[in-house]
């Protein structure tokens, strides 16, 4: 007897889910790792007025806000003002419990497909949230190297204008299986 694809007794479709939860979870963690490294690299090319820098520090400002708000000041950011705060904080949502884990027992809840119900984790580390999170950092990156407004960010970005084009190809290949150029 064959069974529906993502019913309960369908072991194809069981056994996928923790290999779904685990490839969501590095690609959370590394698209949060690879927007951090950015940071790293610009924060020191985008003036920050010191007022702004102390209420950060006297606010304890999570990093993922700091990290927006400096690309706010080196950037023309556009609707992206609008849409990355909440995408930045979704993003860092599912990082935070996976590099700060605790062991929590929840009810289970839908999966994004819809079809079973599963353990929050494996709601929340799934195909959707991979993509959501992956989009979101090749957005941050090619925004920062193409909207760039201050002066030192800007001669830096200059310097990297082939990253968009690599990141474009290697995001083909994931789609397609086709190696990028060298």
């Amino acid at each position: 007897m064959q069974h529906a694809v993502g019913d309960a007794s369908d072991t194809r479709f069981n056994a996928a889910l923790p290999r779904e939860m685990q490839a969501a979870m590095v690609a959370v963690s590394s698209s949060a790792h690879a927007i951090d490294a950015l940071y790293g690299e610009v924060k020191p090319l985008v003036p920050i007025p010191r007022d702004v820098v102390a209420a950060w520090e006297n606010n304890d400002t999570p990093r993922h806000r700091r990290i927006l708000e400096t690309l706010k000041c080196g950037c023309r950011l556009g609707s992206r003002t609008n849409t990355w705060p909440r995408r930045f904080s979704d993003l860092y949502v599912l990082r935070d419990p996976l590099v700060h884990h605790e062991l929590r027992v929840r009810p289970s809840v839908p999966h994004p497909n819809g079809l079973v119900n599963v353990s929050q984790e494996m709601a929340d580390y799934s195909v959707e949230s991979a993509l959501e999170s992956v989009n979101l950092a090749t957005d941050v990156i090619i925004t920062t190297l193409s909207a760039a407004t201050a002066p030192d960010l800007v001669r830096w970005a200059d310097r990297m204008q082939h990253i968009p084009a690599f990141i474009q190809a290697v995001g083909a290949a994931a789609v397609t299986g086709v190696p990028p150029p060298p």
